[in-house]
């Protein structure tokens, strides 16, 4: 009986790849045994019928499938009508392109051939067995080689379509007729990061409207002469039930009442300069306190819709939106993540409110750096954000409380909070002390599953669903 596992050992220890003869050879070593043909055989239909393992076409050496990595392979015979479609599937990159037939270090930094079998300047060929392809000019004039390797996908007429055939580097030239090798059956997909864009805003508190109490420190000159902006009200739930998000832009123009516009295609690679809006996106807000030299992150909209041109509507003006679970605002005390002046460096935000860091990140060491330090940033503080899928502010007049009924406030307060322990986050215990330093208890609400859902409705509607994950305390 042949075991399965034993081939997988004996290609993983033989650097990554072995032949039928090599793992026959190997096997009964391993196992002190005679091999004969039918143990061959029986390898050989091991290998051919279990999905782990794959026969390079270039080598007739056997492989284990990645299971981290995922590839096309020549087997796959999988077909593509445009070449956009390829850079679409494997590197997702779905760009607009100029049809022609070669693109230079285009996919995993190698070169992408596109040949056709015959056309008026050339003829190119397949061998039947798949590892050698030629090319020569139609009317037999000379060729130069291009000693590039390159991915090659194949138009064959009766697809109707461009089918991936190997990676192949430059073997022969005789001066008429070039010829290439096949070395590889199979090139990796790559799937870029979900699009990300970083805005900077004027800095506020809670970004819940203007209060005495949470005044905008404008960035803009908008808000600069005005000490006012629309972005005040990112983290207030509007009434369509989305957050709707604003970063200042400026006019084309003064005094002409256009704008300029968000470069989708700038962060999302299969966006077209015409497309009118992108879903999908994480929208980093930044913004700088008062008195502070460095921008920070105050929060964040996952899978929000941005658009391109800003959407008025009367005094209200959208520039993305986002659910309320997919809203995040970072508690003003916890803004520790910072966004460095593009000013002083080769990366970093400048004059401009849109920083397209996904752009230049291949060819900014120091721009890659900070942009996986934010995706890292993002991930583990996702439970340490503020969540505003409501709110709800109780009106407590001091002067009209007992101690008595002090107590009972409290009390109720805190019985919620101990039943909602293994929320996200945890609720704070209110102190009794506390309650005669506050006119107005702003309680915020974090309820993204729904846990409260389930909990008497009388008391939901009493508190609106309160202490579902924080307490925020506002003093009036």
């Amino acid at each position: 009986m042949i075991n399965v596992e034993d081939i997988k050992k004996i290609i993983e220890t033989n650097g990554g790849s072995a032949s039928l003869s090599e793992i026959s050879s190997m096997y009964g070593k391993n196992h002190h045994m005679m091999m004969f043909a039918e143990h061959r055989n029986v390898i050989f239909q091991i290998l051919k019928k279990d999905k782990s393992f794959r026969k390079i076409r270039s080598t007739d050496r056997w492989e284990l499938k990645s299971t981290n990595v995922e590839y096309l392979y020549v087997s796959d015979n999988k077909i593509f009508q445009t070449h956009q479609e390829v850079f679409k599937y494997i590197c997702d990159d779905g760009r607009n392109l100029r049809q022609k037939c070669y693109f230079n270090n285009r996919m995993n930094n190698i070169d992408v051939w596109f040949p056709k079998e015959q056309n008026k300047k050339w003829v190119n060929t397949l061998s039947e067995d798949g590892r050698y392809f030629t090319y020569a000019a139609a009317n037999g004039d000379p060729i130069s080689l291009n000693d590039n390797p390159r991915y090659i996908f194949f138009y064959e007429k009766e697809n109707n379509g461009y089918r991936f055939v190997g990676l192949f580097k430059p073997y022969s030239n005789d001066g008429v007729t070039a010829r290439y090798e096949l070395v590889d059956d199979k090139v990796m997909i790559t799937k870029r990061d979900k699009p990300l864009i970083i805005c900077a805003i004027s800095y506020m508190n809670y970004y819940n409207g203007t209060t005495d109490n949470d005044i905008l420190i404008p960035r803009g000159s908008y808000g600069a002469l005005t000490g006012d902006g629309h972005e005040k009200k990112n983290f207030k739930l509007q009434n369509d039930g989305l957050y709707h998000g604003f970063v200042e832009t400026k006019e084309t123009k003064k005094g002409s009442g256009k704008y300029n516009t968000i470069a989708l295609e700038q962060f999302d690679f299969n966006c077209a300069k015409d497309d009118a809006k992108t879903d999908g996106v994480t929208v980093v807000f930044v913004a700088k306190p008062e008195n502070e030299s460095n921008l920070v992150v105050v929060g964040w909209y996952k899978n929000a819709t941005v658009y391109r041109e800003r959407i008025v509507d009367g005094n209200d003006i959208t520039m993305m939106t986002c659910l309320p679970n997919d809203a995040y605002l970072i508690d003003k005390d916890n803004r520790t993540f910072k966004i460095p002046d593009g000013h002083n460096n080769s990366f970093g935000i400048g004059t401009s409110n849109f920083y397209y860091i996904q752009s230049i990140i291949q060819n900014n060491s120091e721009a890659n750096d900070l942009y996986h330090d934010l995706l890292d940033y993002i991930d583990n503080n996702h439970h340490k954000a503020l969540t505003f899928n409501d709110y709800l502010t109780i009106k407590v007049n001091n002067n009209s409380l007992t101690e008595n009924s002090k107590t009972q406030y409290i009390n109720s307060l805190n019985q919620l909070s101990n039943e909602l322990q293994g929320s996200e986050i945890d609720c704070p215990l209110l102190d009794i002390t506390e309650i005669d330093k506050l006119e107005n208890i702003k309680i915020i609400l974090h309820d993204k599953n729904n846990e409260l859902g389930q909990k008497n409705a009388t008391r939901k509607n009493t508190w609106s669903a309160a202490l579902a994950a924080y307490i925020d305390y506002l003093k009036s």
